[in-house]
């Protein structure tokens, strides 16, 4: 028995559930299965079959025989989820509980199904693990059909920002490993359902792809470009032993795995050569021109958002601080600037910021302080671990804000104790919404302190609004300060007039206004925020 396979035996996750009802155990039974199923009723034809597959799959089957039934049923299982997905994709996260149950549902079948296959191959080549003659077509459809809905599982799950269930990359290597050593990894499966063809390798690469790009950073239909892109390169790509460029990358483990992918590594040369030629150095569109002559027209950012997950494989080796602590955090820019500003609202601030006139606001100044608002409060977070880049933490459920990927947060870097707060801003860069209701969050840092002002463009001669804004003094010495606002200016290198306000560690006296020439730029990953950097 070959290693490949025995590694194929191990590790089926999926437990009965749902409605006690038993699958047909012959083919001809299936259809009459099938059509008195409750179609008009979604949840309950997806509970019906989730509690079917469930109980099904550790049922005693030849191989062919589990291989027919699922090619039979698998029609009416595509068709249920992809109801399902109609009724919550694009739907506000995190998911409402009607929308949630949904989600579930479609999860659970998209494993079920895999799992299904992945047992179907087991048994078609049962005891040994070698190819019966005759069958090497039925075991590819079954490895294409298994990898493909493990597929979807990590898809649907990254889209809405969950952990995918324990067991997925385990269960997709064994499955890509297995079609290895018995040379099916190039064997092209027409999937009718999924309306796909495909080879197991493909399948395998464009999964792999999509985890490399940190897919819990891009909304859904940035996701779904980044696929296209994915699938359109999947064969220019290469599963090796040994890291065989500087464009190499480990195979994914699932979380919480101590052990390293026995797969190796994935060659992604192809893949980040094409998004490099696209990226334009003037616009905000990159035409990614792919190797079959199609060309999908992307954002500049998004092609740079990519490239730059890509270009991480110093950072995600590079040493993080592990121990949980607590933290006051503020999400969005106003709930920033409200206490940034000594806790009042910018109506006051601007109000006070006249009456001071060009002095700038004392730290005594009677006004500061006015208490929270029902709008702006702090949320403390746990800090999972940290480096000199940024912060993982996690919001209790009950307690997580509506976040976004994008928006800003603010952290207070203040020591225990000290009553003062000392706001560090950064940005989030992925988020995770745990099954108890918590909420886990990337946070690339921004600044180390962040400074709330007032600032108003200079157009034609003639002051603009003011508007709330947050001073950004950089990371590294040497690099020009940055002044972030909401909405957009369509000017490209407008002046601003600055005015400061609350500055409670400010050595130097009081800033009052000055006038800065800067150019803007949105902030990466969020159109809802500009950028305006100073020009040195």
């Amino acid at each position: 028995m070959s290693e490949a396979y025995q590694e194929l035996l191990r590790g089926f996750t999926i437990e009965a559930r749902g409605a006690s009802v038993e699958l047909p155990s012959d083919v001809r039974s299936i259809g009459k299965w099938v059509e008195v199923l409750p179609r008009t009723d979604l949840l309950k034809t997806a509970e019906l079959l989730g509690g079917a597959l469930s109980r099904s799959l550790f049922r005693k089957n030849l191989g062919a025989t589990r291989f027919n039934l699922m090619e039979a049923l698998r029609p009416a299982v595509v068709d249920c989820i992809k109801g399902l997905d109609r009724q919550f994709l694009g739907s506000p996260l995190p998911l409402i509980s009607d929308r949630l149950v949904k989600a579930d549902h479609a999860l659970f079948l998209h494993h079920a199904m895999a799992e299904s296959y992945r047992r179907a191959v087991v048994e078609l080549c049962h005891p040994e693990g070698d190819i019966p003659m005759m069958r090497s077509g039925n075991a590819a459809a079954c490895i294409a059909h298994s990898l493909w809905h493990y597929q979807q599982v990590l898809l649907l799950s990254w889209k809405l920002y969950r952990t995918p269930p324990a067991g997925i990359w385990s269960a997709m290597q064994a499955c890509y490993r297995y079609a290895v050593s018995v040379k099916l990894n190039n064997q092209a499966v027409e999937d009718g359902p999924a309306q796909v063809t495909a080879r197991p390798h493909d399948l395998f690469v464009q999964t792999v792809l999509l985890a490399l790009v940190n897919p819990l950073a891009f909304s859904p239909p940035e996701l779904e470009q980044i696929k296209a892109i994915a699938d359109a390169l999947a064969p220019r790509c290469t599963v090796c032993a040994v890291a065989a460029s500087d464009h190499s990358a480990q195979l994914p483990r699932d979380e919480g795995s101590a052990e390293t992918a026995a797969g190796g590594f994935l060659e992604f040369d192809a893949f980040y050569h094409v998004l490099t030629e696209s990226v334009s150095a003037n616009g905000g569109m990159s035409p990614v021109l792919l190797p079959d002559g199609r060309t999908l027209p992307m954002r500049t950012a998004l092609v740079k958002r990519m490239l730059r997950a890509l270009g991480q494989a110093s950072a995600r080796s590079a040493a993080r601080i592990y121990g949980e602590y607590r933290m006051d955090t503020v999400v969005g820019l106003s709930g920033v600037h409200f206490f940034a500003a000594g806790r009042i609202d910018f109506e006051t601030y601007i109000q006070n910021l006249s009456r001071m006139g060009g002095q700038g606001i004392s730290t005594a100044a009677d006004w500061l302080d006015s208490g929270e608002t029902p709008s702006h409060r702090m949320l403390e977070a746990t800090v999972l671990d940290h480096s000199l880049g940024g912060y993982r933490l996690q919001w209790d459920a009950g307690q997580a804000p509506r976040a976004r990927i994008g928006e800003v947060v603010g952290l207070n870097g203040a020591a225990p104790g000290i009553a003062e707060p000392d706001w560090m801003l950064g940005v989030i860069r992925w988020l995770r919404y745990e099954a108890d209701g918590a909420v886990t969050a990337g946070i690339e840092l921004l600044t180390r302190r962040c400074t709330a002002l007032a600032l108003r463009p200079v157009l034609g001669g003639h002051a603009g609004q003011l508007l709330r804004a947050l001073e950004i003094q950089p990371l590294d010495e040497g690099l020009p300060r940055a002044f972030l606002i909401s909405g957009r200016i369509e000017q490209n290198s407008p002046r601003l007039e600055v005015l400061y306000g609350f500055e409670p560690y400010r050595i130097e006296a009081p800033r009052g206004m000055e006038t800065v020439l800067t150019e803007t730029t949105a902030l990466a990953v969020n159109i809802d925020y500009t950028l305006l950097i100073e020009q040195n």
